[in-house]
């Protein structure tokens, strides 16, 4: 019976190991025919993670033409550019880029009308009043005058509600009220019949039909003049500039539809979202400026949100981005450094669709943190506070938490220089796993230091504790005064540090936290020049076609973004030294070398034993060779006593 089972896990274990080895061919086996997408250019738009939930939000574009030209990347983030598939040819920014533009074209076509019409008023006016002054205008030519203006109220009103949409000052019964109104002065006053829902066009034919009578009135008279000369090459400028706007608004929607149309292949997703079409890609970068704060390259997929392409379950809520990792800094640093350059992407082998030249982005844009949305509030994520603008100068400016409407921080800013606060109230989890038996409120300030010391303001009740939390996480008690009035801790600084109340005494420890689901499939060193694929362990030159260039001495970038991803694990020590393995063993524990980066990263292989260290013998094992040893001597005792009994017999 046993027996029964071991062969039975056995079996089991030989059809999982089958399954894996069938799904491991199968995915070798794909072939870039069978994808739906392939990479087709960089999008120039660049974004940020959202901190609340690590997904691509595309309505926060930093970068690019769908980005706010006033934007800035912080230190120490990653900005995403996704990568467009084929369907698009990445020309999704540049249809985007040519719709802005028709529509600015149509803005000042219609600028530029709208003074051309001002100057046949003008013109007009004068023409009047010269034939006022020789008596020739004529009872008609002023009727026709008054209907034109009306006809031409009438004629906004029509497009008005012609182009109605919700967000229009008025509301499209308000617009109809106006129509009808301008109907029936139209029928009492000049006995003009045209209905309320007439179209532009027939309120059109009728102000040149009555402007026709104005102009054959005073014609005959003034014919020659210079009123009458100025008049009518207004008219002539007006008239031109109206075929020039009509033509600015067909080109703006054809350019809009273009826009919309190029939504990738076939289904209308425009980026790349199959592993199969990131594959041996290899990253080359040429800088302008800014090189210095470029961290790492990295292609990695992500989840997104906010976009209109994006689908709520399946592959499709995920993309594949090139990712630039900006250095870190003090996060109270001020400065705003540029950063612009070319980034292609080059695929080593697969798919000859791929087109080398084509695919890369001229990436520009700026590094330093944004102003504040409100002066005089701390955003969560800090922000540059610039004197003047984002706050006075006074001897108890009072600064509020956007974390935090019941704290605040009251500041001497005379002479105070631009500064970077942010302030969050965020659990810190680390601290909060040491001292689970408290209650535990935070505030995080992002270590700025003021010019002068001010009064920080912090709610929490007076029996509560006061802790100071230092850069290591070690908590330093406080004994502040308590205003109770504003039921506040009053704490005098000149630094936004961080703090954390309990409602019980505590002890003076860590812990760390990591990412999950990460999907790296190629990091690039700008220090070097060098590419490394995760999944093979590969290295290649940028101008390289193989991945055989030999491992770097330093893999530090690559470590680093490997452990940013999760893929990694922080090192919890480094031995004082540390004795070379043997070669099959560095093979075997090549991923664990990478996490200490004391060794260089190294393809993957195969798990095989350890020749210097074994592992302990599990308890179930010890039971199991236990048994089978009794099983074996119970079996050699009752072959011993076979024999004898059979020799007695024969003896």
């Amino acid at each position: 019976m046993r027996t029964n089972k071991l062969l039975r896990a056995g079996g089991a274990l030989a059809l999982a190991v089958s399954m894996v080895l069938f799904s491991a061919v199968s995915v070798a086996g794909a072939s870039d025919d069978d994808l739906d997408y392939y990479v087709g250019g960089i999008s120039e738009n660049g974004y940020l993670v959202d901190d609340d939930d690590n997904y691509i939000d595309f309505d926060e574009a930093v970068c690019g033409p769908a980005a706010d030209s006033d934007l800035r990347v912080p230190y120490g983030k990653t900005i995403y550019f996704p990568l467009l598939n084929d369907g698009t040819s990445g020309d999704l920014d540049r249809l985007y880029e040519d719709w802005q533009k028709a529509e600015q074209e149509l803005a000042d076509a219609g600028e530029l009308l709208e003074a051309l019409e001002q100057e046949v008023l003008d013109a007009r006016e004068a023409l009047n009043q010269q034939a006022a002054g020789s008596g020739n205008t004529s009872a008609e030519a002023r009727k026709a005058e008054a209907a034109i203006e009306l006809l031409g109220d009438m004629l906004r009103f029509r497009k008005r509600l012609d182009g109605w949409s919700a967000d229009s000052q008025l509301d499209s019964g308000s617009l109809r009220s106006l129509l009808e109104g301008c109907s029936d002065e139209l029928s009492a006053d000049f006995g003009i019949s045209l209905a309320w829902d007439a179209s532009q066009e027939q309120i059109s034919g009728e102000i040149s039909r009555q402007q026709r009578i104005v102009d054959n009135a005073s014609s005959s008279e003034q014919s020659g003049t210079a009123a009458y000369e100025n008049w009518r090459n207004a008219v002539a400028r007006r008239d031109a500039q109206m075929k020039a706007a009509e033509q600015a608004e067909k080109d703006a929607r054809e350019a809009e539809q273009a826009y919309l149309n190029s939504t990738g292949g076939g289904d209308g997703y425009p980026f790349v979202h199959e592993s199969q079409a990131v594959r041996h890609i290899k990253i080359k970068t040429d800088w302008d400026e800014g090189k210095s704060h470029i961290d790492s390259l990295s292609i990695t997929k992500k989840r997104c949100k906010n976009s209109p392409y994006a689908a709520e379950s399946g592959a499709k809520r995920y993309a594949y981005f090139l990712a630039i990792e900006i250095r870190d800094r003090d996060s109270t640093s001020t400065s705003v450094k540029d950063v612009s350059g070319t980034v292609k992407l080059k695929k080593t082998s697969g798919s000859h669709r791929f087109d080398y030249d084509d695919v890369q982005a001229d990436l520009d844009f700026e590094i330093g943190f944004n102003p504040p949305e409100d002066s005089n509030v701390i955003p969560i994520d800090p922000a540059l506070f610039e004197p003047d603008e984002d706050f006075d100068e006074d001897t108890d400016e009072e600064f509020e938490f956007e974390a935090d409407d019941d704290s605040y921080y009251v500041a001497n800013t005379k002479n105070q220089k631009k500064i970077v606060l942010g302030l969050d109230t965020d659990y810190d989890d680390e601290i909060g796993d040491r001292y689970e038996y408290a209650n535990l409120s935070f505030w995080n300030g992002n270590g700025a230091s003021f010019s002068r010391s001010g009064y920080l303001y912090l709610c929490a009740d007076e029996d509560d504790y006061l802790y100071a939390i230092d850069d290591d996480g070690d908590l330093k008690l406080l004994h502040p005064d308590y205003d109770h009035y504003e039921d506040c801790f009053v704490i005098r600084t000149r630094t936004l540090g961080r703090y954390v109340a309990s409602d019980r005494r505590l002890k003076e420890v860590s812990s760390t936290t990591e990412d999950d689901d990460p999907d790296i499939t190629v990091i690039y060193d700008v220090n070097t020049g060098v590419n490394y694929n995760p999944a093979t362990g590969g290295y290649g030159a940028d101008d390289d076609e193989l991945w055989n260039t030999p491992v770097p001495a330093d893999t530090t970038v690559f470590s680093n973004v490997l452990t940013r991803d999760g893929m990694l694990a922080k090192p919890e020590s480094t031995p004082e030294a540390s004795v070379p393995a043997p070669p099959a063993q560095q093979e075997v524990s090549a991923a664990a070398a990478a996490l200490t980066a004391e060794s260089p990263l190294a393809p993957p292989s195969p798990a095989l034993p350890a020749e210097t260290e074994k592992a302990p013998m599990g308890r179930n094992t010890l039971i199991l060779l236990c048994v089978l040893a009794a099983e074996a001597a119970v079996a050699l005792t009752s072959l011993v006593c076979y024999f004898a009994i059979f020799r007695r017999r024969h003896d």
